[in-house]
């Protein structure tokens, strides 16, 4: 582990079983500490991410992604793998009704919101609701306008943190 953020480190300091000893991730299960190796090998030898189960901590999904890192981020020989938490939350997503009203935006926008909680891209969602691209990305302008958001990830936290 060459660079942890302040929240990895928080995470890992807070008692849980994954943790980090010296620059590695350390698991005290030694099956889970193998399974964690392979994940690291395979995401150093494939463009696939990988993604490994994180038992032992809050309630609500969580998992350890791994990723191959772009060529140009090698360290001479040597591949870099950029890992990343995912924390899952224990609550559903909110319904469209529930957004609409918190926001003040169409049933339409409301779902195009709905859509990015779930993971979706714009393009996935017009495919899906059997729109226009174009038609979705405009919902999306709106929604940035009526939310006071910039970016789509923002849009996203906003939605997750209301009440």
């Amino acid at each position: 582990m060459l660079r942890a953020s302040a929240r990895a480190q928080e995470f890992f300091g807070t008692g849980r079983s994954l943790r980090l000893r010296g620059q590695r991730l350390w698991h005290p299960d030694a099956q889970v500490q193998q399974a964690l190796a392979a994940g690291l090998r395979l995401a150093a030898q494939s463009r696939e991410r990988v993604c490994l189960p994180i038992r032992g901590g809050p309630v609500g999904r969580q998992e350890l992604e791994l990723a191959r890192a772009a060529p140009q981020l090698s360290l001479g020989e040597e591949v870099l793998v950029l890992a990343r938490i995912r924390l899952g939350r224990s609550q559903a997503a909110p319904s469209i009704d529930s957004l609409c009203s918190a926001f003040g935006i169409t049933p339409a926008e409301a779902r195009v919101l709905a859509a990015l909680i779930a993971g979706q891209s714009p393009k996935q969602h017009a495919g899906a609701q059997g729109v226009s691209v174009h038609t979705v990305r405009s919902q999306l302008g709106s929604l940035m306008a009526k939310m006071g958001c910039t970016r789509q990830v923002d849009l996203v936290r906003k939605a997750l943190l209301a009440p």
